[in-house]
C-alpha cells in the first residue's frame, strides 16, 4: 500500500468526487459519459475557460464520480507480466521526481503482451513515452506500455490478456532500450506491482 511520507503534499477534494488524469486520445465528452456526469460540471468544477484545450496529464476534479476500483478488488492480482525482462526501475520517486511505472530493461524488439482482457483506447505516439498503446480494462483501470519500436494493435481493438500487442524498443525519452509499464486507477498511476501475479 502506498504511505504518506513527510513534506507530501495531500489533495483533499472540496466535493465528493474523485481526482482524474486526462489520457492520450481523451476530452471532456469522452471523460464525461464514461463517469455519468454532465460536461458542464466538470468544465465549471475545474474553472475550464476553454473546453476544447485540454491536454492529455491534466488533473481534473469529477464531481459525484465514484472510483471504480478499491482495495478489495486490487487483492485479485489481474494483470499478468507484459514482457519476460528484468525491473530496471521501480515505480517511486528518482532523481527527484516521480517515475510513474516499472521499467524493463531489454533488447529492441522483445515481445510485449497485454497485461490483461481489455480495449486498447490509444495505439500512437505519446511525448515522453514515444511509441505507446494504453488499454482500458475493467472497473477503471488502465495499463500504459510505452517506448515501443512496433504497434501490433490499433485504438478501438480489443485485446486479451497475454495477446502480443507491440515490440520494444527505445523510442520518447529513454536511457536505453527498455518498456516502460503503468497501471492507472481512475487516470492516476499507481504502483503496479500491486497488480502483477
Amino acid at each position: 500500500m502506498n504511505r504518506i511520507k513527510p513534506g507530501e503534499v495531500i489533495k483533499i477534494l472540496p466535493v465528493k468526487g474523485i481526482i482524474y488524469k486526462i489520457g492520450p486520445g481523451e476530452n471532456l465528452s469522452i471523460i464525461a459519459d464514461k463517469f455519468e456526469i454532465s460536461i458542464k460540471r466538470v468544465i465549471d468544477s475545474n474553472q475550464i475557460a476553454d473546453p476544447e484545450r485540454v491536454y492529455p496529464g491534466k488533473m481534473l476534479i469529477l464531481p459525484g464520480a465514484k472510483p471504480e476500483f478499491g482495495y478489495r478488488d486490487r487483492l485479485e492480482k489481474l494483470f499478468i507480466k507484459p514482457i519476460n525482462a528484468r525491473i530496471s526501475s521501480y515505480f517511486g520517486r528518482r532523481w527527484g521526481r516521480m517515475h510513474e511505472g516499472l521499467d524493463y530493461a531489454t533488447n529492441i524488439g522483445t515481445q510485449v503482451r497485454a497485461a490483461g482482457d481489455g480495449k486498447v483506447v490509444y495505439s500512437g505516439w505519446a511525448r515522453g513515452y514515444g511509441q505507446t498503446i494504453i488499454i482500458e480494462h475493467q472497473k477503471g483501470l488502465r495499463t500504459l506500455y510505452g517506448h515501443n519500436s512496433k504497434l501490433l494493435v490499433g485504438s478501438g481493438e480489443w485485446v486479451s490478456r497475454g495477446e502480443l500487442i507491440s515490440k520494444s524498443g527505445n523510442t520518447g525519452t529513454t536511457t536505453g532500450p527498455n518498456m516502460h509499464f503503468e497501471v492507472q486507477v481512475n487516470g492516476r498511476p499507481t504502483n503496479p506491482l500491486s497488480y502483477l501475479r
